[in-house]
């Protein structure tokens, strides 16, 4: 098995899934018929439906699913606890700047 192949780089949201066009959370490495490495990249819920048919043919498997999941997870109990940022402040020239403008 080729563990360093399919982790060359992280999962970015312009990794996309190759079933409904999501955002990926998994990356499957594959063998093609001549023995050249592939890959496919799922959604969460395409990784979940496909487990098991990806599980015999994969020789190696990507998943940041759950580490998303855990900032999701962050992110809802911040903002649950009411954490906001402060509204932008307006500079004297009539209008709310926005946080970057």
């Amino acid at each position: 098995m080729t563990q360093a192949i399919a982790h060359t780089r992280p999962l970015t949201a312009l990794d996309i899934c190759d079933r409904c066009g999501a955002q990926s959370y998994v990356r499957v490495l594959l063998l093609d018929s001549n023995q050249r490495p592939g890959e496919l990249t799922f959604c969460g819920h395409h990784a979940r439906k496909y487990a098991k048919a990806l599980a015999k043919v994969a020789i190696d498997v990507q998943d940041e699913s759950l580490e998303r999941a855990a900032a999701t997870a962050l992110t809802a109990a911040i903002a649950g606890a009411g954490a906001t940022l402060p509204e932008p402040q307006d500079k004297g020239r009539g209008h709310k700047r926005g946080w970057f403008s």
